[in-house]
């Protein structure tokens, strides 16, 4: 009796590991790079002020998700993307050392 459920399921698994997966359509690169905004944006949040360190993991799975099928060109550009946000949104302390003129900085 044990003999035939072995058979039955080992003649399932060929076809359940044989099935392909659905395509999924990729996301156009405008919307990678707006994605990357938020991302930076979210990496921003976990520092002073606002301190929200959970937000960490998020945020890096966020960027993973957004790189995942790009081209070496598009990784690029993604990662100055969040890079920008992030640093312009941490570092607002320099406004108030250098005023106006911290956006040059």
């Amino acid at each position: 009796m044990l003999d035939s459920r072995t058979e039955s399921v080992s003649t399932l698994e060929p076809a359940i590991l044989t099935q392909p997966l659905p395509a999924r359509k990729p996301l156009a690169f405008g919307w990678r790079v707006l994605g990357a905004f938020g991302v930076g944006l979210l990496l921003a949040a976990c520092f002073p002020p606002l301190r929200l360190p959970f937000l960490r993991p998020l945020a890096i799975a966020g960027l993973l998700a957004l790189l995942e099928g790009a081209t070496v060109r598009e990784g690029v550009y993604i990662g100055l993307a969040c890079g920008f946000a992030f640093f312009g949104a941490s570092l607002f302390w320099l406004t108030g050392m250098f005023g106006v003129s911290a956006i040059s900085l």
